[in-house]
């Protein structure tokens, strides 16, 4: 349920963003980047788990 309502969210703030013409992107720009980067933060830690074993994939993950 929690991904229904971040996809909501998105969708308005690309609605409004379109809806409003000359609008500060910047003030769409903080809760967008915090959504990919939890994203992303999420994806890594589910790839840590499934190849923590594999040392190569271990290693890259270190080094990120």
């Amino acid at each position: 349920m929690h991904y229904v309502y971040v996809m909501v969210y998105i969708s308005l703030a690309v609605a409004m963003q379109l809806l409003t013409g000359n609008f500060p992107v910047s003030f769409f720009a903080f809760p967008l980047n915090l959504v990919f980067a939890a994203l992303w933060l999420f994806l890594l830690w589910m790839l840590y788990k499934e190849f923590k074993y594999m040392t190569k994939i271990y290693i890259l993950l270190i080094v990120m």
